[in-house]
């Protein structure tokens, strides 16, 4: 078994470091998935493909978008205060 554990993390380690670094979503970013994500959740758009929010068009493929914008700051939010 230690072959195996040897394996896991030297590919862990690799797979670590060629991973591209990604900017974590700014608060703006956040705030607009926020209002996204409340818009298609109000009873008369449940079922839309397209809604208007704030006078832009928004279609369904943007609330997934949003909800991984806030659940990645979220993540990050709690990654950051467990190491303080």
């Amino acid at each position: 078994m230690t072959d195996v554990n040897d394996l896991l993390q030297k590919t862990s380690r690799t797979f670590a470091l060629t991973i591209p670094y990604l900017p974590p979503p700014t608060r703006e970013e956040v705030e607009w998935s926020r209002k996204v994500i409340d818009a298609f959740g109000q009873k008369e758009n449940e079922k839309k493909g397209v809604i208007v929010v704030e006078g832009r068009m928004v279609e369904r493929l943007h609330f997934g978008m949003a909800q991984r914008t806030v659940a990645i700051a979220e993540q990050i939010r709690e990654m950051e205060q467990a190491c303080a």
